[in-house]
Formats: structure tokens, sequence, C-alpha cells
């Protein structure tokens, strides 16, 4: 019995320290990890040239192609 309260004691001060120390620098390190791979992700999709192209061919429509995109427009009367 004394043996098993000692093992969930020291269980316990593990678990403890752990949390506090250990598991916050994994996070960080995770992090960090994580943010990297994506600002490299990042860049490749800036430096794409097929993304530039298709930003230059959204740019030439006019903003009366876009008004005929919208469809007809109908006028709602109240019913009472």
């Amino acid at each position: 019995m004394l043996n098993f309260f000692l093992v969930l004691i020291c269980v316990f001060i593990f678990l403890k320290l752990f949390f506090r120390y250990i598991f916050p620098w994994l996070l960080k390190l995770f992090i960090k990890r994580v943010t990297r791979k994506f600002g490299q992700q990042m860049n490749s999709f800036d430096t794409d040239n097929n993304s530039n192209q298709s930003y230059e061919q959204n740019e030439q429509h006019s903003p009366k192609d876009k008004a005929k995109d919208l469809g007809e427009y109908v006028d709602f009367e109240e019913i009472k």
C-alpha cells in the first residue's frame, strides 16, 4: 500500500513538472516549426508566376462587366 502511494506521488510530481516546464517548451517548438513552414509556403506562393498572371487577368474586368453578371433586378411589392 505504501508503494502504491509512493508511485502515485512520484507520477503526480512528474506530471506537474512536465506540464509546467516541458510541455510549454514543446508547444513553443511546435509553433515555431509551423510558422516557419507557413512562411515558406507563403514565400513560394508569392514568387509563383501564375499568381501574378491571374491577378492581372482579374484587374482587366471593368465594373460594368460585374454589374452585368449580377442578374436581373426584381422590385418586390409589400403585401399587407
